[in-house]
C-alpha cells in the first residue's frame, strides 16, 4: 500500500493482457503518493496512456476500457462515472462499470426527481430516425445507486441487471476515504500480497464473492464487507438456455419471424456504422420482438440461436 511505480505498470500489463474486452473509450481515477487524486478520460489510447505514465508513484489506481453499448464513445461517457451532488450526497464517488442495468430509465427519473442532473445525457439526430433524441450511460444510474446506498440514505440496491463495479469515495476537500467494490455476476478476480490488492476482469487470483459490498479503508487499509440488499440482480436474458435448446427441431424459423427480427434491426447497424449509439427504445423493441419470437418459435420447437437469427456481434456482445 505504499506509493509505488510499480501499480501504473501492473495495470499496464493488465490491459495489454485484456484489451480484447475494449479499446474504445478509456479512463481513470488513481492516488498519487501525494494522496492526490487524479482522474482522466479519453477515447484515444496512447493519450490515456500518456496521461496514467506521468503519474509517477500512487497509492492506487483504477482504470477501465470498454466498447460503449449504450452512450456515445467520448470522454463525458467513458469511465470513471463522477458523482457529486451535494444536496443528496456527503461524498464524491468514481465509479467503473462491467455490466448493463435493464432498469436505467426508472433509476434515471427517480434520480432526476431528487435532484440529480445527469452528466453523461447527449442529445443527438441520425439519418435512419427523424428528430432529435438522447442517450446517456447506465452506469451514471448505476453509480447515484451505490453512492445512495453507501451512504445509508438507501437500504437496497435498486438497480438490476449485470454489475461488476469498482468505487472510489472522495470527500469534498478532494481527500480519498475509501475504495469500495462489488458484483452480482460478472467477474472480478483479486489477490492481496504485502504491495497490496489487485483486481481485475481478467486475473489470476479468486473470485470475489458476489452480492457482497467490500470497503477498503485508504487510511487504514483494513477490509470490511456487508452483504448486499438487492431486488434482483437478473438479466432481462436469464431464461436464454431455457428456450434456445428445445428437445426437438426443425429445420429453420418461419421467414416471417426472421424478417420481423431483422426488420428491428436493419436500423441498428446503420447506425453502428456512422458511430452513433443504439436506444434504448430500439433494444426494448427488439427485447419484444425476440420475446414474440420465442413463443412463437417454441410452438414450433425451433433451435433458436443468433446465427440463425443474423443477430451481429455487438448486440450479443451487449449482453
Amino acid at each position: 500500500f505504499a506509493p509505488s511505480e510499480e501499480n501504473v505498470k501492473k495495470v499496464k500489463a493488465q490491459y495489454e493482457a485484456q484489451k480484447h474486452r475494449g479499446q474504445s473509450g478509456f479512463g481513470f481515477v488513481a492516488v498519487d503518493e501525494n494522496n492526490n487524486v487524479q482522474f482522466a478520460r479519453s477515447k484515444h489510447e496512447a493519450e490515456i496512456k500518456g496521461a496514467i505514465d506521468e503519474l509517477g508513484k500512487t497509492r492506487l489506481v483504477v482504470f477501465h476500457h470498454r466498447i460503449p453499448t449504450c452512450s456515445f464513445n467520448i470522454p463525458k461517457c467513458n469511465h470513471p462515472i463522477m458523482i457529486r451532488n451535494k444536496k443528496n450526497l456527503d461524498y464524491k464517488y468514481f465509479l467503473i462499470h462491467n455490466g448493463s442495468l435493464n432498469n436505467d430509465d426508472a433509476l434515471k427519473a427517480e434520480h432526476e426527481k431528487m435532484g440529480f442532473v445527469y452528466n453523461t445525457e447527449v442529445e443527438y439526430e441520425y439519418s435512419t430516425y427523424a428528430g432529435k433524441h438522447k442517450a446517456f450511460t447506465d452506469t451514471e444510474a448505476l453509480a447515484i445507486e451505490v453512492a445512495l446506498l453507501i451512504e445509508g440514505k438507501k437500504e437496497t440496491l435498486d438497480a438490476r441487471g449485470l454489475m461488476a463495479c469498482i468505487i472510489l469515495q472522495v470527500d469534498l476537500d478532494n481527500d480519498p476515504i475509501a475504495l469500495y467494490y462489488f458484483r452480482n455476476s460478472n467477474p472480478i478476480n483479486w489477490y492481496r500480497n504485502q504491495a497490496g490488492i489487485f483486481m481485475a476482469s481478467e486475473s489470476k487470483g479468486v473470485s470475489l464473492e458476489i452480492d457482497t459490498l467490500f470497503r477498503l479503508d485508504l487510511k487504514t487499509n483494513e477490509i470490511e464487507h456487508r452483504p448486499i440488499k438487492s431486488k434482483t440482480h437478473s438479466s432481462a436474458y436469464d431464461d436464454y438456455e431455457t428456450w434456445v435448446k428445445p428437445t426437438t427441431q426443425v429445420e429453420k424459423p418461419t421467414e416471417e419471424v426472421v424478417d420481423r427480427v431483422n426488420a428491428a434491426l436493419e436500423g441498428m447497424e446503420t447506425q453502428c456504422e456512422e458511430g452513433l449509439p443504439i436506444t434504448r427504445d430500439q433494444f426494448k423493441r427488439l427485447e419484444w420482438e425476440l420475446e414474440t419470437a420465442e413463443e412463437e418459435l417454441a410452438l414450433l420447437q425451433c433451435d433458436l440461436t443468433s446465427a440463425q437469427m443474423n443477430i451481429p456481434d455487438y448486440l450479443t456482445d451487449f449482453e
